[in-house]
């Protein structure tokens, strides 16, 4: 587990200044060998918004520029 501990952290401080994507905190103090325990974030899932009709278009598009700003980051980051 102490490459997904790893790669979360790695991924999270990716994403420390984007106030719009929360990433799960790895807890370093309860990493054991098989186990990986991660903090809980508050939400609706982007799969849900995007088939709920009772979401705006608007909203809609929003989340799709900061998955597309977000993939674009993860790419840039990991080609250095």
């Amino acid at each position: 587990m102490r490459h997904e501990y790893q790669s979360l952290q790695r991924f999270s401080n990716d994403f420390a200044l984007c106030a719009s994507i929360r990433v799960p905190q790895p807890v370093a103090a309860l990493l054991r060998r098989d186990i990986l325990v991660e903090t809980f974030e508050e939400g609706v899932s982007v799969g849900h918004i995007l088939k709920d009709t009772k979401y705006s278009s608007e909203l809609k598009k929003h989340l799709a520029t900061i998955g597309m700003d977000a993939l674009l980051q993860m790419v840039s980051v990991h080609i250095k």
